[in-house]
Order: structure tokens, then C-alpha cells, then sequence
């Protein structure tokens, strides 16, 4: 299986997805899939980013208190 057809098969599996669940809840394909990029995929940006800040902050801490110690 070339990386061509994996993706192939991967795209049409989340098409796949987003057409059952706009079936489920009585939207369209678009709409689903304006929701997942316009909605969705910026909200988990922000969430990974603010996590990536988070962890920054604290191993900030930790390397300050790693030094007092010393």
C-alpha cells in the first residue's frame, strides 16, 4: 500500500464519517464540514496552543526551583 492510498482511504473514510453524522443530525455534508473547520479545528488549535503555553509556564517553574535547590 503506497502513503498515496493510505491517504486516499483516510479521506474518504472521514467523508464517510461526516456524511452519517450529518444524516444523524439532519445536515448536510457542507454543514458538517463547516463546522469542523470553521468551529472545531480552531477551537482545538487554541486548546493545543494554550496547552503548549501551559507547559511552558511550568517547566519554567520547575527549572526555578530546580536552581534554588542547588
Amino acid at each position: 500500500m503506497t502513503l498515496t492510498e493510505l491517504g486516499t482511504m483516510a479521506y474518504v473514510a472521514c467523508v464517510d464519517v461526516e456524511l452519517a453524522l450529518g444524516r444523524a443530525l439532519g445536515l448536510s455534508y457542507r454543514d458538517i464540514n463547516a463546522g469542523l473547520f470553521f468551529v472545531l479545528f480552531p477551537l482545538a488549535t487554541l486548546a493545543l496552543a494554550a496547552t503548549v503555553v501551559g507547559q511552558g509556564a511550568r517547566l519554567r517553574g520547575l527549572r526555578r526551583a530546580e536552581k534554588v535547590k542547588q
